[in-house]
């Protein structure tokens, strides 16, 4: 499912819930309007059965192939602490910035893309029509003569699938695995990005437990598995026995500066000291958003230049290429 019917989805529940409609009713609306997806129709399908069984409303969510972890955590913290619209609402705004962010990506690959292509196939037919004839004058079949020129470019691709597989195994293991999402976190202007997100979360699921009344170390433990970062995760779920055992929160974050910004566990210890934890963390689920923001617009500015970049010393490597093999052609001709 697309990042924009997430967004759809959640941001029309919020309303409802938010009215205090009940949420089969709100589903039963949202069937009934034109233009609903299959997807957005069968995640509203899930959510009715479920909660007329008597599961909540997370649990509900669960049982749709179609979303994710993250949204099952975030849910249903939302949902435990009574701050079900927060969370949704929360869930909608994030699948909007991703959804902005990967359009605003596509749009700026189109031409890069095109470009690389199109020199691709141009230069690589002529350099095969320029290589087929050798100095004795023998010439060679086109398709040998093609292989030779172009096999170069299904290295590249084979090169780029491999990367991306890799990526896309090491994102998965980052969403559990602490060293996977230090990895992750290193890799430039993508790195940033998923920090900030994971903080926001962080610093989300946190807050409406705290709103809710619920104790520190359950609020440490949902928000960490609701951060979808496997570092956070691991240093809150050691963090929710500290806190259990009476470690202040603040400590816990300053024992782990990979995790935490010193500068959030600052913050957080003076807070702790003045009773004014809740605040504390709803200033910084605003400022990590806004950071997120902009690292997001930067993501979107910045990977179709370098793309860009990279089509352009491709397409200019591949003219020099025919450059050479014709030059090699003249001299075979002017060779007495």
């Amino acid at each position: 499912m697309s990042p924009s019917e997430k967004s759809h989805i959640f941001r029309n529940l919020a309303k409802y819930v938010r009215t205090g409609m009940g949420i089969e009713k709100a589903c039963e609306s949202m069937l009934a309007q034109p233009g609903v997806t299959k997807g957005e129709r069968q995640i509203y399908h899930s959510i009715q059965e479920g909660v007329m069984s008597g599961l909540s409303i997370a649990d509900a969510m669960e049982k749709s192939s179609r979303l994710d972890a993250l949204d099952f955590q975030m849910l249903s913290a939302a949902e435990r602490s009574g701050r079900l619209d927060g969370g949704l609402n929360h869930l909608a705004a994030y699948y909007e910035r991703v959804d902005q962010t990967r359009r605003r990506v596509r749009s700026g690959l189109v031409y890069p893309l095109f470009l690389f292509h199109f020199g691709l196939i141009v230069t690589t037919f002529l350099g095969a029509m320029l290589s087929r004839f050798n100095l004795n004058g023998e010439s060679k079949p086109f398709l040998d003569a093609l292989w030779d020129t172009g096999q170069w470019a299904i290295y590249l691709y084979l090169s780029l699938l491999v990367i991306g597989i890799f990526l896309v195994v090491l994102r998965k293991q980052g969403k559990g695995e602490p060293v996977a999402d230090r990895v992750l976190n290193k890799i430039p202007i993508l790195g940033p990005a998923r920090r900030y997100a994971a903080l926001e979360r962080f610093t989300s699921v946190f807050e409406i437990f705290l709103l809710a009344g619920m104790k520190m170390d359950e609020s440490m433990k949902a928000a960490g598995e609701a951060s979808n970062s496997g570092l956070i995760r691991h240093v809150s779920r050691i963090g929710a026995k500290s806190l259990k055992n009476g470690e202040k929160l603040a400590v816990t974050f300053f024992k782990n500066p990979a995790a935490f910004p010193n500068d959030f566990a600052r913050g957080i210890a003076s807070a702790e000291e003045a009773g004014m934890l809740d605040s504390e963390f709803a200033r910084w689920k605003q400022f990590y958003s806004e950071s997120l923001t902009e690292a997001m617009n930067r993501l979107g500015e910045w990977i179709p230049k370098l793309v860009y970049l990279g089509c352009l010393f491709a397409v200019a490597a591949m003219i020099i290429r025919v450059g050479m093999a014709y030059l090699k052609m003249l001299n075979g001709i002017t060779d007495f």
